[in-house]
């Protein structure tokens, strides 16, 4: 699943609305107060003041993490990846460090390669290595050529993170500046925050639901996100996920989804979609599960003659237009300064939806009734045109072979009558499978389906007293 452009909208308003404080993001004020600002949630807010840096001490060893630690945001360095001159061609020179580019042993390294190949298919290989006491390792005689890629990735027991994918050059080596930082498991010993946004989109006879999600680790941990699910609404199906993230995966589970991989400092980027049905519904009403720590969601839908969006504490829905796009209905707000913490859910209603009338499945129960009535009389019809036929002794003139076989299958018409009789109730009793068939799965309402069936029913009943007469 694509990032669609009615979600590539929503990035773009809510990014203009909200401002994270992360050097990765922007500029922006972090609001100290601990009793607005709940655990993992330093959201930037306007005329707000910026927290000292936590400690080089604190930051490094999660044991040590402390309320402060937790609601303030640190500086985070890049990796570096560069070709270096210095370093032989084909090698990867590695230099393992902590957030504050102290040098850390013992560490487990993977390289993978990843190649494309047309004519050869895609491949893909691991190595692995260990950093020394300087915290130093080599990956050495890596193959070149411009269809493969590398990335490196930080082996902590079951937990795997790592860089951006790199290329590497045929005139140098490659030199890295790799980041190592500690795992945590419970989310809210980390300063992560997220957002979401909700794009429903009403098809014929579903809801298409595609969310769009962003978390911000702003410490100097790895979060592993630890049995985080999510439940979505009854009834769902045709799931669907964005493997944008290499270190992130959204799978589904028998209740609805789970959020896997690790969250490494900056920022990641996660969607998937599913499929509810409407049931002919003209208002639906769907409890929306957010993953932990959501700080700011917005809610969506098109703009449509009749079609209201609504979502419970938010404000009124608004119609927002952007260049190049659609129009979109949309609500939203913030939780950032809210004492009671994050939620767990939205509340959202669609009113106005297109229905499916009674009069669609009257109008087939007549059709199909109409039709076999036409048919019954068409073959009755032709068995007396070939009595009348037969009284003048037409089969007496037939003089071709051909003619004569012709004559004498006319008078075996009257068994033709109840055979167009019976294909006729046949086509009814199709008609009546469609229509309960429908009804089950909620397509149409009872009061619709009983005054079809009973239509279709009568035909039937009409039918069959004519091939028992």
């Amino acid at each position: 699943m694509t990032l669609s452009s009615s979600g590539v909208f929503l990035f773009g308003m809510l990014a203009a609305g909200m401002v994270f404080a992360s050097p990765s993001l922007g500029e922006g004020a972090v609001d100290s107060n601990p009793a607005q600002v709940p655990t993992a949630m330093a959201i930037a807010q306007p005329g707000g003041e910026a927290p000292s840096p936590t400690a080089p001490e604190e930051a490094v060893n999660p044991s040590a993490q402390s309320t402060k630690q937790r609601t303030s945001p640190v500086a985070i360095p890049p990796d570096r990846i560069e070709p270096d001159p210095a370093v032989p061609v084909r090698v990867i020179e590695v230099a393992t460090v902590d957030p504050q580019d102290r040098p850390l042993s013992n560490v487990r390294v993977a390289l993978v390669r990843e190649r494309q190949s047309i004519s050869e298919g895609n491949s893909s290989s691991l190595s692995e290595s260990v950093s020394d006491s300087q915290g130093k390792l080599r990956f050495v005689d890596v193959p070149l050529g411009s269809d493969t890629q590398y990335r490196l990735l930080a082996v902590q027991g079951d937990v795997r993170y790592g860089t951006r994918p790199f290329g590497v050059d045929s005139h140098s080596g490659t030199r890295v500046l790799f980041h190592v930082y500690p795992v945590i498991r419970n989310v809210h010993d980390a300063l992560v925050a997220g957002r979401s946004f909700l794009f429903i989109e009403p098809r014929d006879d579903v809801l298409h639901i595609e969310v769009f999600s962003e978390l911000h680790n702003l410490g100097a941990t790895t979060w592993v996100p630890d049995d985080i699910n999510i439940r979505l609404p009854e009834g769902w199906k045709a799931f669907a996920t964005n493997p944008g993230d290499p270190d992130l995966h959204v799978v589904k589970t028998d209740q609805g989804v789970s959020l896997t991989g690790a969250v490494t400092p900056g920022q990641h980027g996660m969607s998937f979609s599913f499929q509810i049905p409407s049931n002919n519904r003209a208002q639906i009403d769907l409890e929306l599960a957010l993953w932990p720590n959501t700080a700011e969601v917005q809610v969506a839908t098109v703009t449509r003659t009749g079609l209201e969006l609504e979502a419970e504490g938010y404000p009124a829905a608004q119609v927002m237009r952007s260049n190049g796009q659609k129009p979109m209905l949309v609500t939203g707000r913030s939780y950032a300064r809210d004492v009671g913490g994050p939620p767990k859910d939205v509340h959202v209603t669609l009113r106005g939806l297109p229905v499916v009338g009674p009069g669609r499945w009257v109008a087939a129960a007549l059709a199909a009734l109409l039709a076999a009535s036409a048919l019954v009389l068409a073959r009755r019809n032709h068995v007396a045109a070939a009595k009348s036929d037969s009284s003048l002794g037409t089969d007496n003139l037939a003089t071709t072979p051909v003619e004569q076989r012709d004559a004498a299958a006319s008078k075996g018409h009257p068994r033709s009558e109840h055979e167009a009789e019976r294909e006729a109730r046949d086509r009814l009793l199709d008609e009546l499978v469609s229509l309960t068939s429908a009804h089950r799965k909620g397509l149409i309402g009872t009061e619709t389906f009983e005054q079809a069936r009973q239509t279709l029913v009568a035909a039937c009943v009409r039918l069959e007293r004519q091939l028992s007469s």
